[in-house]
């Protein structure tokens, strides 16, 4: 095994103080209004990883490309990525977390490979002009800058992506560890096909359910989760 891959595998772990247990992107709400069940979380998980995971797997690849892009052109390019995913997620605060996940994981691995140039001005940008470092490209660009090839960075985000919810799905709902496991292991095939190259702007993503859902965490009676 190459320290390349340690090290991707060490910022995709569940344990990297980025915050990224607090939030269930809407699976919170699902779950209090009876919509999602562990019966029919298999089916849940599949379809968000076709949806959702598929674009969120061309950003993580756009990310890694722009980290080989000209500093020159990296500044606009960032900027464009940033706006674009931004658009794509209606719910606020799915927004501001993928945001602010991206943004401390950006900062993590500035520490970590210093005087890498794209991540050097990832964070200038995000320091002096606000634009927002989502998730989702934070991690392929971080990918690209520990010399990981695209498709395990890609397939290595969607991983703990989906690790994330499952580990939400087990504080909301009567899913115990055997099972969750057995549901990972699952979901493997689904993984792979979502992580697949694809150009994002003909990507069909449409989760209203889910887009719903995290417009109206914000007035559950109680909340385990900040998103």
């Amino acid at each position: 095994m190459s320290i390349e891959l340690l090290r991707l595998m060490q910022i995709a772990d569940s344990a990297v103080p980025i915050g990224a247990a607090s939030h269930s992107f809407g699976i919170e709400t699902l779950t209090d209004e009876g919509s999602l069940t562990v019966e029919r979380l298999s089916e849940f998980l599949d379809a968000y990883l076709a949806e959702t995971g598929a674009l969120d797997a061309s950003w993580c690849r756009a990310g890694w490309r722009l980290a080989r892009t000209p500093l020159i052109e990296f500044t606009s390019e960032w900027t464009r990525l940033s706006d674009k995913i931004g658009a794509r997620k209606p719910a606020r605060e799915g927004r501001e977390a993928s945001a602010m996940l991206g943004r401390r994981l950006l900062q993590l691995v500035d520490g970590l490979t210093p005087g890498h140039p794209s991540i050097g001005e990832a964070v200038r940008l995000t320091k002096q002009s606000a634009i927002p470092a989502h998730h989702a490209a934070v991690f392929g660009l971080a990918g690209a800058a520990l010399r990981c090839p695209e498709d395990l960075v890609a397939q290595t985000y969607l991983q703990q992506n989906v690790m994330g919810l499952v580990s939400a799905c087990q504080r909301l709902l009567p899913l115990g560890q055997t099972a969750a496991g057995f549901l990972l292991w699952d979901l493997k095939p689904a993984l792979i096909r979502a992580a697949a190259p694809s150009d994002e702007e003909e990507i069909a993503c449409f989760t209203p359910s889910i887009d719903l859902a995290g417009m109206r965490h914000p007035w559950l009676t109680t909340r385990l989760f900040i998103s």
